[in-house]
């Protein structure tokens, strides 16, 4: 049986792409390490509430907002928050035409991710 994906080496990745944007100069790689930082953080945290705390994914796109909303019900109303400023991060990087400070938006979402998987 194969391995299953280990979601957390996506901030890894994030980490690269931002010291890779140093070189390049690209506000792609920041774009992109936001956007790796916030799927590092939202898988993980959806493995780990499904088989800590009974959270059923559907596997569809309400899963991100599902998520948000059971981490509330439990009260880990931190991850919750964390989630939603790295979700609403991740769609400026993805969809945006202008970010305002992309190394600001990399670092946070950087930071607020690996608090998360420090948490879980």
């Amino acid at each position: 049986m194969p391995r299953a994906f280990v979601w957390r080496d996506y901030l890894d990745l994030a980490l690269v792409l931002m010291h890779q944007q140093e070189a390049s100069g690209q506000e792609s790689y920041l774009r992109s390490a936001a956007s790796r930082a916030y799927y590092a953080a939202f898988c993980h945290a959806r493995n780990w509430a499904r088989e800590k705390t009974g959270f059923q994914p559907s596997g569809k796109s309400e899963d991100h907002s599902n998520l948000r909303e059971h981490f509330r019900r439990i009260e880990m109303t931190d991850v919750a928050s964390r989630l939603d400023h790295l979700r609403k991060w991740r769609n400026s990087a993805d969809y945006s035409d202008y970010v305002s400070n992309p190394k600001r938006l990399a670092r946070s979402a950087t930071k607020y991710a690996a608090e998360i998987l420090k948490q879980l």
